[in-house]
């Protein structure tokens, strides 16, 4: 084998070499976070997802296409496509729901997220960039790649024809997480060229050649005698020129200074060792909350004294460790500790053991989900009375509570920026006191629905901009009178789903409206027991209705439909027990379930969660908010919140933990 003996080396040679070494130009990686992201939806050609925590990408059910944008002001100022060395494109997989592949296109025509639906997406161009990006079933909460390196550089020679990719199905039905979740928003990583390196030493000159000697001169001629003069003699030949000294050998050129190298991946799982998920999230070590960083990944686990874990170049502790159940392949979880002294921003998270290591970039503090094992109390003792249910509603920024029972019927309206602050607004709204009604947001309005005056059954539909103006949509809607029934957006409409009425009649009609003046009837007899005090959700573009009373007593289903006529059900019996009066969420890209009546006049305070509402996961079993039902519940500045309820009725106030 060829060795190399620096010490035998001329000063000369060391110091190249040393300086071949020690020059590393770094190249300058950027890593673009999406600007704009959402979907279309064949089957609900109106409506916007811009929204979503998810970019659906589906030809299995109807077609979903999803559409993605990134603004490249943020890219160094004065940079063309040469100083671009290589660009690309990464998605988050949350689920593959069909393996298949997915065409990439460019987008030809200008889109807005907020507004963006099946009948007014924008244009591409026909034949992809990137044909058949396969996914299966495998790559669930993984990163898939796509080069768009030539694609950067049309845009920053051309910047008005950014607008952004189209993921066009192909036998696939995939869903990518989007920027509203916080966690893997979809990314464009840009390695620009780095800097020349300097020029190298120059060669040592040749050794200059020997002169050549002189010719010996010639003999002078013998006189001649006098007389005659004699012949000359002949002069002497010159003496040769001396041969040219040997040109001296050129110096050997300076080795030129390297490419700068390529930005750090997001992830390196060359050896085996691979971090496929991260998130903030409180953990208790048995001594109380700590905030935490959870990993998940294969290989990460070898022995009780590993893996060592670094967060912004700083050791962490591990808290926890050990094998995820029912993982295939086989996961693993470690829980380490995060530092309070990194600021919000990306960190390189770096994990080793003896059987390698795996580097990711995670962002801190951007947007921390909570994942509802612990809670703080806002407030146990609201500006509003004692009560239970209360409907809350998040609107303009602010959340409101409208109405409920506190031994009287209320009809007062108040609302909150931070869950303890709360202002009334209206202290006799012109709607008649009421509980068992329901509200909600649509069309930018607040909607009261229904409800239950004494003994009176409602049918009167109202909205107002401000909480204090209110108008009457109708007195007497087409559907009957009714309190304990569920109200909805969807598909561009407001719904109402089942409920109960003065008869003792349990009901299980579905009907809509765009207006709340003029209602349709989906269907008369859902294929769901008639019921009340059940509770519905929009979620994975369905409605849901789980839960409630039956003519049988409680129950525990949970069904869902896309058009209010066809319901499937997706189980009859789920994980957690028979009940009515519960509150539900939509939030981190899960439905959850949170406490309700379970038996006569025994209340709950579990929390559980599902994303298919069939298999349903146990968030704590440890005591949180006191047990409770017919309490309200909302999602607003990234927690869930629950509102008052009875067991005994009160006025406390509850959120997920930061």
């Amino acid at each position: 084998m060829y060795s190399f003996d620096f010490k035998q080396a001329s000063p000369t040679a060391q110091l190249l070499i040393l300086f071949w070494f020690l020059w590393v130009p770094l190249a300058q990686a950027h890593t673009l976070h999406v600007t704009k992201d959402t979907y279309n939806n064949s089957t609900m050609v109106n409506d916007g997802n811009g929204g979503e925590t998810r970019v659906h990408v589906n030809d299995q059910i109807g077609t979903e296409q999803g559409f993605a944008q990134f603004d490249l002001s943020t890219l160094p100022n004065g940079i063309t496509s040469a100083d671009i060395d290589k660009a690309t494109f990464r998605l988050f997989v949350r689920n593959v729901m069909t393996p298949g592949d997915v065409d990439v296109h460019l987008v030809t025509s200008s889109w807005d997220e907020a507004t963006l639906s099946f009948n007014n997406s924008p244009t591409f161009n026909a034949t992809p960039f990137a044909a058949n990006v396969a996914f299966n079933s495998g790559d669930d909460e993984q990163f898939i790649t796509v080069d768009i390196t030539t694609q950067l550089k049309d845009w920053i020679d051309t910047p008005t024809s950014n607008f952004g990719i189209a993921l066009i199905p192909d036998t696939v039905n995939v869903r990518f997480a989007s920027k509203e979740i916080g966690r893997h928003p979809m990314e464009l990583e840009v390695a620009l060229i780095g800097p020349e390196g300097p020029q190298g030493i120059q060669g040592i000159q040749g050794i200059q050649g020997i002169p050549g000697t002189n010719g010996v001169d010639g003999q002078d001629g013998t006189n001649g005698t006098n007389g005659t003069n004699g012949t000359n003699g002949t002069n002497g030949q010159d003496g040769q020129d001396g041969a040219p000294g040997a040109t001296g050998a050129t110096g050997p050129q300076g080795p030129p200074g390297n490419d700068g190298v390529d930005g750090e991946s997001g992830k390196d799982d060359a050896d085996g060792v691979e971090i496929t998920f991260t998130r903030e999230f409180q953990f208790d070590p048995g001594t109380g909350a700590v905030n935490a960083i959870d990993i998940n990944g294969t290989a990460l686990k070898i022995n009780p004294t590993e893996p060592t874990v670094t967060l912004g170049g700083q050791a962490r502790t591990v808290l926890a460790s050990g094998d995820i159940p029912n993982t295939t392949p086989q996961l693993q979880q470690v829980v380490i500790d995060m530092p309070a002294s990194l600021l919000a921003g990306n960190y390189k998270l770096k994990l080793n053991n003896t059987q390698g290591d795996s580097e990711v970039f995670i962002p801190l503090n951007e947007i921390a989900l909570h994942d509802g094992s612990t809670w703080t109390q806002a407030t146990g003792n609201a500006a509003w009375s004692d009560r239970y249910g209360p409907e809350i509603l998040s609107y303009n920024n602010k959340m409101w509570l409208l109405g409920g029972y506190d031994g009287g019927f209320k009809n007062d309206v108040w609302n909150s920026t931070d869950g303890i602050t709360w202002t009334q607004v209206s202290s006799s709204a012109p709607w008649i006191g009421r509980e068992t009604h329901r509200s909600l947001v649509f069309d930018n309005k607040m909607w009261v629905i229904g409800g239950l005056n004494g003994g009176t059954y409602l049918n009167d539909v109202w909205s107002s901009t401000d909480g204090i103006t209110w108008t009457q949509a109708t007195a007497n809607a087409a559907w009957s009178i009714r309190g304990a029934h569920t109200v909805l957006v969807h598909d561009s409409k407001m719904w109402v789903v089942g409920g109960y009425n003065n008869s003792s009649t349990y009901l299980k009609d579905v009907w809509s409206s765009t207006d709340g003046i003029t209602w349709t009837q989906a269907t008369a007899a859902a294929p769901w027991a008639a019921r009340l005090y059940h509770t519905s959700i929009v979620y994975d573009s369905k409605m849901w209705v789980m839960g409630g009373t039956t003519a049988g007593g409680r129950i525990n289903d949970a069904w869902y439909s896309t058009d209010g006529i066809t319901w499937t059900q997706a189980t009859a019996s789920a994980d957690w027990s028979v009940r009515n009066s519960l509150a539900s969420a939509v939030y981190d890209n899960k439905m959850w379930v949170l406490g309700g009546n379970i038996a006569n006049q025994t209340a709950s305070n579990d929390v559980w969660t599902s994303t298919d509402g069939s298999s349903w996961t146990q968030v704590t079993t440890t005591t949180i908010w006191p047990v409770r039902w017919q309490h309200g519940s909302v999602v607003y500045e990234n927690k869930i919140w629950i509102f008052g309820g009875l067991n005994p009725s009160s006025n406390d106030v509850w959120h997920t933990s930061d």
